[in-house]
C-alpha cells in the first residue's frame, strides 16, 4: 500500500530536510571516497536555506495536523518520527491541534508499520516530558496507543498482530510501572477501554499468537480492567 509524508505548508519543507538527511549524509561520505581515490572534489555546499525554520513551530503542527487528516492515502513511518520531533520539541499549547487530531484521526490515516512506529515514539516522548514538563504526552500515548490497539492489522489471514497491537504489548510492563501512564490508562473513557480490554482477552487466548505476547495481552487486559 503506498504512503504519504505530508502535503502542503511550511512544515513540507522541515519534513522534506527530514527526510533528506540519510541521503545527504551518504552523498557527502561518497564526495569525500571520490575525492580520496582520485575523483572529482566535492562541490562547495550551499548555504543552508533556514527561511523555513522561521515559521512558529505551532504553524509547522497545524500543518502537519491538517495533513494527517485530509491525505488521501495513509502516512508513513518519516511523518510518524517528523510528528514526534514536533511533539517533544513544542510546549502543549504549541501542539495542542495536532494531538488533538492524533487522539481523533482514524487509525487509517498511518500505514501498518507506520502505527507501531509512532506508538514507540510516543513512549519515548513521555518519558522525555518528564524532564521537559510535557503534561499531555502520557495521555496522548495512552489514548493512541489503545485507538490503534483495536485496528485489524493488514493482511490480517497472515498474522494475528498488528504493529500497533505488537509495540503496545511489548510495553504492558513499563506502563503498568509508571505512574504518568497508569493514571492515563485509569482516565481511558469507559467505552474505549472496554474494547482494549475485549481485544487483548482475544489475543490472550488466539493460538497463532506467540505464548510471550499471549501473556503480555493477559497483562494488558488486567491492566485496563482495573481501572473500572
Amino acid at each position: 500500500m503506498g504512503c504519504l509524508s505530508a502535503s502542503g505548508g511550511p512544515a513540507v519543507s522541515d519534513l522534506r530536510r527530514f527526510e533528506g538527511g540519510g541521503l545527504r549524509r551518504k552523498a557527502r561520505l561518497a564526495s569525500r571516497h571520490n575525492s580520496a581515490y582520485g575523483g572529482r572534489r566535492p562541490r562547495r555546499r550551499r548555504g543552508l536555506n533556514i527561511g523555513h525554520l522561521a515559521a512558529a513551530l505551532s504553524v509547522r503542527a497545524q500543518a502537519i495536523a491538517a495533513a494527517v487528516t485530509t491525505s488521501p492515502k495513509p502516512h508513513c513511518q518519516i511523518l510518524a518520527q517528523y510528528i514526534s520531533s514536533l511533539l517533544i520539541s513544542g510546549s502543549d499549547s504549541e501542539t495542542s491541534e495536532l494531538q488533538s487530531v492524533l487522539e481523533n484521526a482514524p487509525a487509517s490515516a498511518f500505514s501498518d508499520s507506520a502505527q507501531g512506529a509512532l506508538i514507540g515514539l510516543l513512549r519515548t516522548d513521555m518519558a522525555l516530558a518528564l524532564q521537559n514538563q510535557h503534561g499531555n504526552l502520557a495521555s496522548l500515548f495512552i489514548r493512541v496507543a489503545a485507538r490503534y490497539f483495536l485496528a485489524e492489522p493488514e493482511r490480517a489471514g497472515l498474522r494475528p498482530v498488528s504493529s500497533a497491537q505488537n509495540s503496545l504489548l511489548q510495553f504492558v510492563h513499563s506502563i503498568a510501572t509508571f505512574e504518568p501512564a497508569r493514571t492515563a490508562v485509569r482516565a481511558l473513557p469507559p467505552e474505549l477501554a472496554k474494547q482494549v480490554a475485549q481485544k487483548a482477552a482475544a489475543l490472550a487466548g488466539d493460538a497463532r499468537v506467540q505464548p510471550d505476547f499471549r501473556a503480555m495481552a493477559a497483562e494488558l487486559r488486567a491492566l485496563v480492567e482495573s481501572k473500572q
